[in-house]
């Protein structure tokens, strides 16, 4: 049964009551491990008396007789019944308790209702399901209290038996969350089977005996637009086949699960028994070195908890993550997410931890299992932006070490994998190769070496040092071979030959697997490549045909266009790149093409992150790439401040742009000069525009090259400007003790009564953020000091350039407003609300549409005159007030 199926169907049963000589058919839902929710005129006979029950589970070949019947109620207003079976065969099923919902005032909620109509009659007292799908009809019988559907596909007219008949007791769901709704009890007359009316949940949790039988769940509002419960575009299968024509290195990736699974039956026990605890939710996290088996690991668990246990499991999808779809996602069943690259998918996991339901102890499990190579920075920034959440949910942190993988799981893996290289490949398997040396100290590392003992290729492994290096090396020199043999096979058939020296060819590759680019993409991104910076668009086309040959990618076509797959696993990837030619050069060119979207900047960054783990050269490319071009991957961040390149470029600036601990010259230089361009960064991206953590890191860089640059470098209202912009960095994060630290040094540095009018104007910026940093930790005495301040600033500079300044003088007056209120001082609060209240309508009566606020022009027309109409006005102006900048 697919999942889709499954989670509407798999708590349907049929009803069998019988009295004497009068048996009638009809449907039911367990709503519990042994209670099912039926129509009450089904179990009891026209005269009261009860009727013989039984019931069967769809699915199941026989009935089960042990039924009770709990409760009834059979009236104007109810007709439902509990029946309680003994040893019922869905008990401990995945499903848990079903959700309630109740549907919103006047919407037409899209429901279904599954059951075993006389319309899928069979011989031998047999029926099939039947789904009666329509939208509820909210004004429809209303003084009756019931539901009505007005259902879209009716029994075929003219068939034996063509009516619900049976229908009756069959739950009434919502059609996309899967909502219990109520439960259908008649059809319609009048309306050719069109109509069905069914009793609502409401009606039965009013009944206190119904309610506590039940476990008084709490229906949730449906609405008429309720999103699905999971968004198949943002998930994929935990394995994928494997592309028609695809590289021998694609062999190697766990998402295609080419090698059976072998051991780690320790960490995989504790991940289900992670899985099968009672928290509704709960997250997992998976570290270890990149080939230790991590990805296969977590999808060999997905397999297992579908197959085994019921469950749900997918892998979400790093480069189709749309976090609203994880805000909107709402399972009803047993759900199991993997998030492999963890770091790259923050947005998405900030979103789910903001889901309503994740509060809710109702409803089926969810867990999330994290993969990653460790639990750095990204894991930190995602457990404060989150309040702490993701530590106090996570149940279970595993690390995949050498140490777990020892000889018997080496020679183990490299039998498995020869045999199943050589049958995918169409050739004679040959011996597996000697793996007992120590330095195959992952299963990728074994994967490889039997993927060229299957050519005949063989690495000494227990020659001193380098085995890694050496093993992908010939596996890069293999790949070579291949893209340079597809450049001849494309240009048959009158084609003209390619025609691509091996270093633009190895160039053009790197572009690819850092982008992963369409075909179109391509073709304008290969201006990168120096060789083919001048090249006509038809020749950018004819290399970006042969990359979509070499690298055709396992995902469908983009609206039509065919992928580009990188060249893969990672660990190839660090060695293609290590071994690029100018791969900085081309790094940076690629950044400055305006078809790099932000798309390609976060799979650039990720790819060069990753690879700059083991690749020095990789890294020192990663670091140059930072200090050249800060100011423009700043740019692109503040389009999307939430996105993962946003989080990525945090982390890179955290990571590369602090000095090192250890004596690393190189690494000090790359520290200063991203500093520098912190600096610079200041100038091209506007304070409003850079958001979260990646605001604070920029900020803190920026301080640290001023002050470097104390006496010889910018002068004082540059190291202010920079301290403000961490002020207001840390105050939108909440943390304002901080934010007042840094403002106070900012205002002391330009405090000066000799200080020029760049200075002035910094100062008045810095004492304005000052006082609602002030305002946010609740010393409103000083905030009320420094918004003053502020003011008399701001009016000062006013009289030199009113049409710069006067916006700010509102603005910093309001603000004083409310923090003399907050501080007390309430008639002086009065005086100012007043000023505040002229000032803005005098800027609405210079630009209309951005000043004259409703509330402002009430205040305007009224004046500050009257006590009553002034505290109106601060009062409004405290609810407009800004506390974060």
């Amino acid at each position: 049964m697919s999942p889709a199926h499954r989670s509407r169907a798999a708590r349907v049963v049929e009803i069998w009551a019988e009295a004497e000589d009068d048996g009638r058919y009809g449907s039911g839902y367990a709503i519990g491990d042994d209670l099912v929710l039926t129509a009450g005129h089904l179990v009891r006979a026209d005269d009261g008396t009860p009727r013989t029950v039984q019931v069967r589970p769809l699915g199941a070949a026989d009935w089960t007789g042990e039924v009770t019947v709990v409760w009834c109620r059979l009236d104007g207003a109810v007709d439902a019944a509990l029946l309680r079976v003994r040893d019922a065969p869905w008990r401990g099923s995945p499903g848990g308790a079903p959700r309630w919902g109740r549907p919103a005032v006047d919407e037409r909620v899209p429901c279904v209702a599954i059951g075993f109509p006389a319309s899928q009659s069979r011989p031998g007292r047999v029926r099939d399901t039947d789904e009666a799908v329509g939208r509820l009809s909210p004004n429809t019988r209303a003084k009756g209290g019931r539901l009505v559907v007005d259902v879209g596909s009716p029994p075929p007219a003219g068939t034996p038996g063509a009516s619900w008949s049976g229908m009756s007791g069959a739950a009434l769901l919502s059609a996309r969350g899967r909502r219990l709704l109520g439960l259908v009890v008649e059809d319609l007359e009048g309306f050719a089977h069109r109509r069905l009316e069914a009793v609502g949940v409401e009606r039965l949790l009013a009944d206190p005996e119904f309610a506590a039988l039940a476990g008084h769940p709490v229906p949730e509002p449906v609405h008429e637009d309720e999103p699905w419960p999971l968004d198949p575009r943002v998930l994929r299968e935990p394995y994928d086949e494997l592309p028609h024509r695809h590289s021998e290195a694609r062999l190697l990736l766990p998402r295609h699960g080419v090698v059976p699974f072998s051991g780690r039956a320790g960490e995989l026990a504790s991940l289900r028994d992670w899985c099968r605890s009672a928290e509704s939710f709960s997250v997992a996290l998976v570290t270890g070195e990149g080939g230790a088996g991590k990805s296969r690991l977590a999808a060999e668990l997905c397999v297992r908890m579908r197959e085994e246990d019921g469950w749900d499991a997918y892998v979400a999808d790093q480069d189709l993550v749309d976090d609203e779809a994880w805000a909107r996602m709402d399972p009803v069943w047993p759900l199991l997410l993997v998030f492999d690259y963890a770091e790259r998918m923050i947005p998405a996991l900030t979103r789910l931890a903001d889901r309503p339901a994740n509060s809710r102890r109702s409803g089926p499990p969810v867990r999330l299992l994290l993969v990653a190579r460790q639990a750095g920075g990204w894991w930190r920034a995602i457990d404060a932006e989150t309040g702490g959440l993701f530590t106090e949910v996570t149940d279970l942190r595993l690390t995949l070490t050498p140490a777990d993988f020892g000889p018997a799981d080496r020679a183990e893996q490299a039998e498995a994998a020869v045999s199943a290289f050589a049958g995918r490949l169409g050739v004679e398997p040959r011996p597996a190769p000697d793996v007992s040396g120590e330095e195959y100290d992952s299963p990728l590392l074994v994967h490889v070496a039997a993927l060229l003992s299957v050519h005949g290729e063989r690495i000494d492994g227990h020659a001193p040092g380098g085995l890694r290096t050496r093993l992908l090396d010939r596996l890069l020199d293999r790949e070579r071979r291949r893209w340079g043999h597809a450049q001849t096979r494309w240009s048959g058939g009158g084609r003209v030959l390619l025609g691509l020296g091996e270093v633009p060819a190895q160039q053009a590759v790197a572009l690819a697997s850092l982008t992963a680019p369409d075909r179109n993409e391509a073709r304008e991104l290969l201006r990168a490549v120096p060789d083919l910076a001048d090249a006509t668009s038809e020749r950018r086309g004819q290399v970006a045909d042969w990359l979509v040959q070499a690298f055709p990618s396992a995902e469908d076509d983009r609206e039509g266009v065919p992928a580009i797959a990188s060249l893969r696993p990672d660990a190839l990837t660090e060695r293609l790149l290590a071994t690029t030619q100018d791969l900085a050069d081309l790094v940076t060119r690629l950044v400055d093409q305006e078809a790099c979207t932000l798309s390609h900047l976060t799979r650039t960054l990720h790819a060069l992150h990753l690879a700059a783990d083991r690749a020095t050269s990789v890294r020192r490319v990663l670091g140059t790439l930072l200090a050249s071009r800060l100011p423009e991957l700043l740019t692109a961040a503040a389009t999307a401040p939430w996105s993962a390149f946003s989080w990525l470029l945090n982390d890179c600036l955290a990571e590369y742009g602090e000095p090192p601990s250890d004596a690393d010259p190189a690494r000090a230089e790359t520290a200063r000069a991203i500093a520098d361009a912190a600096r610079a960064g200041l100038d091209a991206v506007h304070p409003d525009l850079l958001l979260g953590r990646l605001a604070v890191t920029h900020a803190r860089l920026a301080v640290r090259h001023c002050r470097a640059a104390a006496g010889t470098g910018p002068p004082p209202h540059e190291l202010a400007d920079a301290l403000v912009r961490l002020g207001i960095a840390v105050t939108n994060l909440g943390r304002h003790d901080e934010a007042v630290d840094a403002l106070r040094e900012a205002t002391g540095v330009l405090r000066s009564p000799a200080g020029s009018a760049p200075d002035r104007a910094t100062l008045a910026y810095a004492r304005y953020s000052l006082g609602v940093a002030l305002g946010n930790a609740g010393r409103f005495a000083e905030a009320a000091e420094e918004s003053g301040a502020a003011a008399g600033l701001y009016r000062e500079l006013g009289a030199a350039d009113p049409k710069r300044y006067r916006p700010h003088l509102a603005s910093s007056l309001k603000n004083h407003a409310v923090d003399l209120t907050d501080a007390g001082r309430h008639e002086e609060a009065l005086a100012v609300a007043g000023k505040a209240v002229t000032s803005f309508a005098e800027l609405a009566g210079i630009d209309r549409a951005r000043y004259r606020r409703p509330h402002r022009r009430r205040a305007a027309r009224g004046g500050a005159g009257r006590r009553r109409k002034g505290r109106h006005e601060l009062r409004r102006a405290r609810r407009h007030r800004s506390r974060t900048l």
